[in-house]
């Protein structure tokens, strides 16, 4: 049932806007079902949503006038113990997802360590109300050569320095300062990437103290020749 007194105005840091209204109906996540909110979308202004039926979000419970006028997360609302017709009330409120060009899996209620062939890394967050971590260090170069050059520098560096960073799957490119930050940088990182850019490079960005690579199939769209890196 629509519930068209709700509506929300939504802005994500790759340019897509979204408008629509609130609903509710019964929803079927895999063999969890129960009733549950979402947004119907109305306007949308990235053709990335062209052929999209919509968008699985798994994103925190906003507090104030934003979580007034969004939906509850998908994961809250089926876990409600005031949920009507849920199975899913004893599920943790946990998730893991696994994604290629091609194929995606959802895992509900932690992850299965079989799917992974490493340990799971964790980094506590910075936020109650969006994924947020501390990075300490963001590197590009050529694998396997030593030119790697650190894009965060601080201006009084003592050892404790990190920028809050979003870990948002729904946002495909990389975003990165686009200015001083106040002068907490003595540099601009997205100018000094764009001076740098050259084929077949990486990222390499430390979260947690683990350093992780980003590599250049993942941030450069070969069908549309650019680079899915932004300020």
């Amino acid at each position: 049932s629509p519930d068209t007194s709700k509506q929300f105005d939504l802005a994500y840091a790759d340019g897509t806007e979204l408008k629509g209204f609130n609903a509710q109906d019964i929803v079927h996540l895999g063999n969890f079902h129960g009733m549950a909110p979402f947004g119907v979308i109305t306007d949308c202004n990235s053709p990335d949503f062209n052929g999209v039926d919509g968008i699985l979000g798994f994103g925190l419970p906003k507090p104030g006038m934003e979580g007034r006028e969004l939906p509850r997360p998908i994961l809250w609302a089926l876990t409600d113990s005031e949920t009507k017709d849920s199975n899913a009330q004893e599920l943790t409120r946990k998730f893991s997802f696994f994604s290629t060009d091609t194929a995606a899996e959802l895992q509900l209620g932690g992850y299965d360590p079989a799917t992974c062939t490493d340990l799971m890394q964790y980094t506590p967050s910075l936020s109650s109300t969006d994924f947020i971590v501390g990075v300490t260090s963001l590197t590009y170069g050529h694998p396997g050569r030593n030119d790697h050059t650190e894009l965060l520098k601080f201006t009084n560096p003592s050892g404790g320095e990190y920028l809050p960073a979003i870990m948002d799957s729904g946002t495909s490119c990389l975003v990165i300062p686009g200015d001083r930050l106040g002068g907490k940088l003595q540099n601009n990182p997205f100018n000094d990437f764009t001076d740098l850019w050259s084929e077949d490079t990486s990222f390499w960005v430390t979260i947690g103290g683990k350093t992780f690579e980003i590599p250049y199939h993942s941030w450069f769209l070969a069908e549309t020749n650019q680079t899915c890196v932004q300020p």
